[in-house]
């Protein structure tokens, strides 16, 4: 009887899915990537509301590969590399990044984040996306 069970719990979890990012603009080593991935428009770019979160040292300067899963879905993704490792996008005094980041579909906002809709992306099967951090 429990195989049974444990047949059926197999049969409807959800599925995960490889999202690979596929990062350039990596211009010095060291550091790490951080990736916050979210999945509504209400919790996107909300420190708490994160949905999914992957680090990845960066060893050399150049392009970049980090992976994560996730169950199917519609996300927005924020990346930056942290090069002095104290987890937190450093800014100027006006607010303006110093260290290097991007967006999923690499869309930009005018005066702060692009919208959720804007940086949307569907996974439904292992999806790679390409990140230019700017």
């Amino acid at each position: 009887m429990n195989w049974i069970l444990a047949v059926l719990i197999l049969t409807f979890a959800q599925q995960s899915r490889t999202l690979t990012l596929q990062v350039t603009g990596v211009e010095a080593a060291g550091g790490t990537l951080r990736v916050a991935v979210y999945d509504s428009e209400e919790n996107f770019m909300n420190e708490e509301q994160i949905a999914h979160f992957a680090e990845e040292r960066v060893k050399d300067s150049g392009p970049q590969k980090v992976t994560l899963q996730l169950p199917d879905g519609v996300y927005a993704l924020a990346i930056y590399h942290d090069l002095n490792d104290d987890q937190e996008l450093n800014t100027n005094l006006l607010g303006v990044p110093k260290e290097a980041y991007g967006f999923s579909n690499n869309v930009m906002g005018t005066f702060g984040p692009p919208s959720f809709q804007e940086a949307s992306f569907s996974v439904s099967d292992d999806t790679i996306l390409a990140i230019d951090l700017r």
